[in-house]
């Protein structure tokens, strides 16, 4: 019988990692989601005094600007979101790679759905699959020292 108490056990650094997870996933999404607003959002000083009505930039190239960061920030999030899991989960990190990235993947095909969020949705997915191919395809490989005949 094991020396450690059931509590012990229970309060490992892989469970607390396990217990984490999901909630560093939100808080990282979250961070860059708010990142891209607040970029976003202070482009409105670039804007001349003739172009801004009540606060707002009324300059051609403030909405495609706008949009342009939203797309970037939104394939910006989902590589955070996925490197953080591949990053935070103790074991199984490919699996656990491309369910993120999965549920990830469907959650930005609702939101498309739902609004006018379409370039957002496949930036998102593009790079949260990039990202999963890249933690989760170099995951457990070794490099290859010998030469080729």
């Amino acid at each position: 019988m094991s020396s450690k108490s059931l509590v012990e056990q229970l309060l490992t650094v892989d469970t607390a990692r396990w217990v984490l997870l999901f909630p560093v996933l939100i808080v990282v999404w979250h961070i860059v989601v708010l990142a891209g607003i607040l970029f976003a959002s202070s482009l409105v000083h670039f804007c001349g005094p003739e172009d801004l009505v009540s606060g707002t930039c009324s300059a051609q190239w403030y909405s495609r600007t706008v949009k342009g960061l939203m797309v970037g920030f939104s394939g910006m999030s989902a590589i955070a979101v996925v490197a953080s899991a591949y990053l935070m989960a103790p074991r199984f990190k490919a699996p656990v790679t491309w369910i993120v990235f999965g549920v990830g993947a469907v959650t930005a095909i609702i939101m498309a759905a739902a609004g006018q969020a379409l370039w957002e949705s496949v930036s998102a997915i593009g790079c949260g699959w990039l990202a999963a191919r890249l933690c989760a395809g170099t995951h457990g490989q070794k490099f290859n020292t010998q030469n080729s005949p």
